[in-house]
C-alpha cells in the first residue's frame, strides 16, 4: 500500500465520523461519498453559474494569465489544465477522483543544481455549495498527491466574506482559498487564504502527473526534456 500522510488519514477520519463518506473496496484508503441523503435542489441566484464546470475555463484562463506570467517570462515550464470530467470530478460510483484543475510549474535557477517542481490542485465549487464542508475535505484530500491545494468558491464580489467555518477548516488542513467572481464581462480571482506546502508521496505525485500529461504527448516530451529526462 502506498504511504499516506497523517493529514490524509485525519481528513478521512473526519469524513467517516460525519457520515459523509464510506470506505471503498480498494486498497490504500479509498473512499466514496455516502448516498443516504439525496442532494438538495437549490435555485441558482441570478449572476451565478448553474454548474461548477462553467467556472473551469474562466479559472484556467485567470491562472494562466496571472500565476503563469512570471514563469513563462523566465522561460520556466508552466502549464495549467482542466483535469475534471465534463460534469466535474464526481463519477457515477460516487467516488472522488481527480481535481478539477491542476497546475504544474518547474523552475530552474542559475546557482542551484537541478530544478524545483510544484504541483497545485484546484477544487472548484459554485456559490450554492459555499457552506458545504465536504468541499473543504475534498480539496484537502488532494494533498496526498500535490504540493499545494486550493478550494475555489464562486462569490458575488472581491469583498464577499466567505463562511468563517469554511475558512477555519481550510486553515486547519493548510489548504488555500481562491474566490472567483464576475467582473467587467469576465472573471477575476482573489486569494483569500494562502496554502502551506505539502510533501506528497512520490508515487502519488507521479500518478497525478501521469493523469495530467495523458493524451498530451508533445507537452509530456517538453516537460521531460525540461527536467532532464
Amino acid at each position: 500500500m502506498a504511504f499516506q500522510s497523517e493529514e490524509y488519514w485525519e481528513i478521512r477520519r473526519e469524513l467517516l465520523k460525519a457520515n459523509l463518506i464510506q470506505t471503498g473496496r480498494g486498497r490504500g484508503g479509498s473512499v466514496a461519498r455516502t448516498t443516504e441523503a439525496p442532494e438538495k435542489k437549490i435555485e441558482v441566484p441570478k449572476g451565478y453559474v448553474e454548474n461548477e464546470k462553467d467556472l473551469y475555463k474562466p479559472l484556467e484562463k485567470w491562472l494562466d494569465d496571472n500565476y503563469g506570467h512570471d514563469p513563462k517570462e523566465s522561460g520556466d515550464f508552466f502549464k495549467v489544465k482542466i483535469t475534471g470530467g465534463p460534469s466535474g470530478h464526481k463519477r457515477d460510483s460516487g467516488q472522488w477522483s481527480r481535481p478539477d484543475l491542476v497546475m504544474v510549474q518547474v523552475n530552474k535557477f542559475d546557482f542551484l543544481q537541478g530544478c524545483t517542481l510544484e504541483v497545485t490542485t484546484f477544487e472548484v465549487k459554485q456559490h450554492a455549495d459555499e457552506d458545504d464542508l465536504r468541499s473543504v475535505y475534498e480539496a484537502a484530500a488532494h494533498t496526498r498527491w500535490a504540493h499545494n491545494a486550493y478550494l475555489v468558491i464562486e462569490v458575488p464580489n472581491a469583498e464577499y466574506p466567505v463562511n468563517e467555518r469554511t475558512t477555519t477548516e481550510l486553515a486547519r488542513f493548510n489548504i488555500g482559498l481562491l474566490a472567483i467572481y464576475r467582473k467587467n464581462g469576465g472573471y477575476e480571482c482573489i486569494e483569500k487564504l494562502e496554502p502551506i506546502r505539502h510533501e506528497p508521496d512520490p508515487k502519488e505525485l507521479n500518478q497525478l502527473l501521469k493523469i495530467f500529461f495523458q493524451e498530451e504527448e508533445i507537452l509530456q516530451k517538453q516537460y521531460k526534456s525540461f527536467i532532464g529526462k
